[in-house]
């Protein structure tokens, strides 16, 4: 665990407008834990974990918590609680982003308000409408940003501009695997024709 001076845990938090790294397999696995809940008609909820460089921030961890199905709300334990913490600690990341689901409408209720995991400024709260059914991309979200005081909710643009999903890793073009292939078969064979030469030789 690395020490306090090196901590990414302590790098402190961008002020509110900072644009938000989120990989893609993380984005769909979130959006798939909230549509299971979906299907037994509950809210899910997950958290994002992740590191701040400069103004920017990375999503590197995303967190799902063992609540049971609660209908049309949803809130962890303490157990959960801790847990997530715990994590968030032995990882070395910052809570970034809440992400749950509503049945109905994206909008920001008041036990959102009350229940948000955290309270520091720039905090993210997504709300993916109808159970997270038809949801594609952040902008098709609710996105509420907390401002030091409430939380408020960004435009359209601003979603598609600071909340960005792209690959986890980037390939510039396919490797060459038959190349590869072929260069492999070539020594096979190579070593098939010594093996051969020297079990004649042996063998008299």
């Amino acid at each position: 665990m690395p020490g306090l001076a090196t901590s990414r845990r302590h790098v402190p938090y961008p002020d509110a407008g900072a644009t938000i790294h989120v990989p893609v397999e993380v984005w769909q696995r979130s959006l798939d834990v909230l549509r299971l809940y979906g299907t037994v008609g509950s809210e899910g909820l997950v958290f994002w974990g992740g590191i701040v460089t400069g103004d920017t921030i990375q999503v590197t961890g995303l967190y799902i918590p063992a609540h049971v199905p609660q209908g049309g709300h949803v809130k962890v334990t303490a157990d959960e609680g801790r847990w997530l913490l715990r994590r968030l600690k032995e990882r070395d990341e910052k809570v970034i982003a809440q992400f749950h689901s509503h049945g109905g409408l994206a909008g920001h209720s008041y036990g959102d308000d009350e229940r948000a995991a955290s309270a520091h400024e720039g905090f993210i709260s997504l709300v993916a409408p109808c159970f997270g059914r038809g949801v594609k991309a952040p902008k098709h979200c609710g996105v509420h940003e907390y401002d030091g005081r409430r939380f408020v909710r960004l435009s359209e643009d601003e979603v598609c501009r600071r909340i960005v999903v792209n690959g986890l890793f980037e390939e510039r073009r396919p490797i060459p695997i038959l190349p590869i292939v072929t260069e492999a078969l070539k020594r096979e064979s190579w070593l098939s024709t010594i093996a051969s030469s020297l079990k004649r030789k042996l063998i008299g």
